[in-house]
């Protein structure tokens, strides 16, 4: 599985990248700091998981969700921010997010996430992630329903 990880914040960027990297089936983790370099990166490289904090220092992850699931049509979004109202949640899912996390709250939920679509089909994910359970299906099924 590739990740694209994109943070304003370096601090968090780089502990991400690094918890992600330690997944079972996540083969590259690759970082960008901005919208503009997401960008490049999606054009450049396909990815199976792009995980994006809404507020980048140049811009909006809720407004390109759809001009990176025009790029890369299979790839899963999933969008995490400090500021997770109802307003913004809703916003990104509608835009095209598969996901949208309370980036204070629900870090070990990503890397969960990430578990689960890491692992082989048909195969049960690494319990990596023990403290946080986590059923994707039924998280994106209720986040779904909510919109």
């Amino acid at each position: 599985m590739n990740i694209l990880v994109v943070d304003g914040s370096e601090l968090i960027r780089s502990r991400l990248a690094e918890r992600m990297r330690n997944v079972p089936g996540v083969a590259t983790v690759a970082t960008a700091d901005s919208v503009r370099q997401s960008l490049s990166l999606l054009k450049s490289g396909l990815f199976d998981l792009a995980i994006l904090d809404l507020h980048l220092p140049d811009g909006t992850s809720s407004l390109i969700v759809g001009a990176i699931k025009q790029m890369q049509p299979k790839l899963r979004v999933a969008i995490y921010s400090n500021d997770a109202d109802d307003v913004n949640r809703r916003l990104c899912l509608r835009a095209g997010a598969d996901w949208f996390f309370d980036k204070s709250l629900q870090l070990e939920q990503i890397l969960q996430l990430t578990a689960t679509l890491a692992a082989p089909a048909g195969s049960a994910p690494a319990h990596a992630f023990p403290s946080a359970p986590f059923h994707p299906t039924a998280f994106e099924q209720s986040q779904q329903s909510e919109v």
